[in-house]
């Protein structure tokens, strides 16, 4: 199943991309993997930036990308290395197709065939794995022995992703006619209360609800890939205003599904403001 609605929708997106990256006065480099995948392989485009141990895999959520995180990547960096991965079947600068059935699976196989690329190049070494909502999912359904621990924000694959009758008629607004508009009013239900919503956030999720085919928000995860990373560290951050992934039900099913510890994080809704990632980065995994 291909992302995007048509090859100019595609291309519309990785202009936007490419242009993010070519502006961003962040020192930092990008490659792109070929990583082996059945009988082919998947092109995954990495954006790295930072400098030295400790190192990250960062993991966009839904709809998102690199591109879309650059601020939460420069914090990160400093830090340590980034590798910040645009994830396949999703909008950014990887390979657009991913399949209709077994996503968890797919992406499983694909985040260990990454890491077993990068473990080959220069630099590498263990790494943390940082996911956000989708990728999160994708963090907690991968293993490998250079994966030293995970730090997840307003995680996918614990739960299911909650709704609201206003959250689902402004989600199918924008899915069907997205405007700056509708993307508006669909990012207020991602932010805290009276938080001011980025014209960056809303330029973006502009294009992709015209662009990009409807993106499902990710199931939870089947316990066993939960149990072959117990006792692994595990961190878990949310918003106290999370509307998808409200702290209360996340936190009784992080302490049923796993050894976790949470994070709370006042006035944050599901999407995390600009300046408050400094905070966030702060109980990342020792």
């Amino acid at each position: 199943m291909d992302a995007y609605r048509s090859p100019a929708g595609r291309s519309a997106v990785q202009r936007w991309c490419s242009a993010a990256l070519d502006r961003w006065t962040v020192p930092h480099r990008t490659l792109r993997l070929d990583v082996p995948l059945g009988d082919g392989s998947v092109a995954t485009h990495v954006t790295v930036v930072g400098e030295g141990a400790p190192r990250y895999l960062w993991l966009p959520g839904t709809a998102s990308s690199a591109t879309s995180s650059l601020t939460a990547l420069e914090v990160l960096s400093r830090h340590g290395t980034v590798w910040a991965l645009d994830l396949p079947g999703q909008p950014g600068l990887s390979q657009p197709e991913r399949p209709r059935h077994d996503l968890t699976v797919w992406y499983s196989t694909w985040l260990e065939a990454v890491l077993d690329e990068i473990a080959t190049l220069p630099g590498s070494g263990d790494v943390t794995l940082v996911g956000s909502s989708l990728g999160a999912a994708v963090a907690l359904s991968a293993d490998r022995p250079a994966v030293t621990a995970r730090f997840l924000l307003a995680p996918g694959g614990l739960l299911p992703v909650s709704t609201s009758p206003s959250l689902v008629r402004d989600h199918t607004r924008w899915s069907l006619h997205a405007s700056p508009a509708s993307a508006r009013a669909l990012m207020r239900h991602l932010v805290a209360p009276g938080e001011p919503v980025s014209d960056c956030a809303v330029e973006w999720l502009t294009l992709v609800g015209r662009a990009c085919k409807t993106i499902r928000s990710p199931r939870p995860l089947p316990q066993h890939y939960l149990d072959r990373i117990d006792g692994a560290p595990l961190r878990v951050v949310v918003g106290e205003d999370d509307k998808l992934v409200p702290p209360t039900p996340l936190t009784s099913s992080v302490a049923r599904r796993t050894s976790a510890r949470v994070t709370v994080l006042e006035g944050c809704g599901h999407l995390i403001p600009s300046d408050r990632w400094e905070q966030v980065f702060r109980v990342l995994p020792a």
